[in-house]
């Protein structure tokens, strides 16, 4: 698994024309097409570990407490019901190493093990 790749943001799509692309939340509800959409940038070390679904009856201006992010747009957007957010938590990877570990038992098998900062095979 490559760190790097991983989700550090999501964009809420809602628009009037289908994407073949994207999968459709609101398929078959009639009205607007919705999407979900996941954003990867390898600058960032925070990366997206949780994602949740928050139905309120206000908008937000922030992530909920215990939460780090969240999509401004809100996918009951234009519907008369409450507001829905994707938000989520998130982990730096910063910390994180990535070991090649080979096992030699009459044949070479490789394999990538993610392991945290107090791991007792860190290198020193």
């Amino acid at each position: 698994t490559d760190a790097s790749k991983a989700a550090t943001s999501f964009d809420v799509l809602i628009q009037t024309y289908e994407d073949p692309k994207l999968d459709d939340l609101a398929k078959r509800a009639g009205g607007d097409f919705r999407y979900v959409v996941p954003r990867a940038d390898r600058k960032l070390s925070e990366k997206i570990t949780e994602v949740g679904l928050l139905r309120t009856d206000k908008p937000l201006s922030k992530p909920p407490s215990g939460w780090q992010g969240y999509c401004i747009n809100d996918l009951n957007k234009g519907r008369r019901k409450g507001c829905l957010y994707v938000v989520w938590k998130t982990t730096s990877t910063s910390s994180w190493y990535v070991w090649l570990i080979r096992f030699i038992q009459g044949f070479a098998d490789e394999m990538f093990v993610l392991v945290g900062p107090s791991c007792p095979y860190r290198e020193r």
